[in-house]
C-alpha cells in the first residue's frame, strides 16, 4: 500500500510541471487504494453483486491484459515498428 501511494501519488507528480498538489495527488489508483484500505480495516463486507462482479473483473484482469499486448505486438510486427 505505501508503494502504490508513492508510486500513483508522488512519483506521478514528479513527471509534471507545477510540482506538487494534493488534487493531484488524488487520482484514480490513489482513490481506490484509500477505498479499499478503508472497506479493509473496517471489515466492510460489500453487497454480494458488487462483491462478484468485483470478483469477475479481478478474474478476467490477466487475460485480457494478455490479449492486449499481443494484439499490439501482432500489430507492431506487421507494420516493422
Amino acid at each position: 500500500m505505501p508503494l502504490n501511494c508513492l508510486m500513483y501519488g508522488y512519483g506521478e507528480s514528479l513527471f509534471r510541471k507545477g510540482g506538487f498538489s494534493f488534487k493531484k495527488f488524488m487520482n484514480g489508483p490513489m482513490i481506490a487504494s484509500v477505498i479499499a484500505l478503508v472497506l479493509c480495516i473496517f471489515n466492510i463486507k460489500l453487497p454480494y453483486v458488487l462483491a462478484q462482479t468485483c470478483t469477475y473483473v479481478g478474474n478476467v484482469t490477466t487475460p485480457l491484459s494478455m490479449i492486449i499486448h499481443d494484439g499490439n505486438w501482432c500489430w507492431v510486427s506487421q507494420n516493422g515498428c
